[in-house]
Parts: structure tokens; C-alpha cells; sequence
């Protein structure tokens, strides 16, 4: 998923501010790191496996790896990480963790 196919859920320039804030996300505050993990549960529910898969999908963006380490497709992997960003995008106080942190 390219950062613009979100473009109706939030602006380009917030999407990157969420991609690359999981991209650092071994450097980001344990809280943060912790709200972070709790999101991809929360979007996942109520299967704790996926939500691992959409963590390590988010931190490391190599789909195919993620993909066979947790044995789940490509396309469901892109799915979650669009809800993701969309569950990001609705709560607005889920955004600003991640805005504070960086």
C-alpha cells in the first residue's frame, strides 16, 4: 500500500508521520511502543496471532517475510495495515501519540 491510497482517511504528510513512526518504532518510547501494540490488537481482535503478523508487518514493511514467518497471505497483511491506518485515522487521540513521540 503506497501512502496516497489513503488519502480519503487522512492526508499523505499524517500517513508517512504513522508509516515511519513503526518503521522507528525500536526507538520510540516504551509507551509509545506499548500504544502501538495495543492498536494492532485492537484491530486484529480477537486474533492475537494476526496481530503480531501486523505488528512486525508495520515495523519491518517486508510483507513477503512476514508473510511466511506467520503464515498469512500478503493481501490479508494489506488489509490489516489498511485498517490500521484507518482505526488510526478515526480516533484522533490514537494519532497524537504518535505525533507527541517524534
Amino acid at each position: 500500500m503506497s501512502l496516497g491510497k489513503m488519502r480519503r482517511y487522512m492526508p499523505e504528510e499524517k500517513q508517512g508521520l504513522i508509516y515511519y513512526a513503526c518503521r522507528n518504532y525500536r526507538n520510540l518510547p516504551r509507551e509509545t511502543q506499548e500504544k502501538i501494540q495495543s492498536l494492532c490488537e485492537e484491530v486484529c481482535w480477537p486474533d492475537k496471532y494476526n496481530s503480531k503478523a501486523l505488528l512486525a508487518y508495520l515495523i519491518t514493511d517486508n510483507s513477503k517475510k512476514v508473510s511466511i514467518d506467520y503464515y498469512i497471505s500478503v493481501s490479508q497483511l494489506n488489509r490489516l495495515r489498511g485498517k490500521f491506518f484507518r482505526q488510526v485515522a478515526h480516533n484522533g487521540g490514537q494519532l497524537g501519540f504518535i505525533i507527541k513521540s517524534g
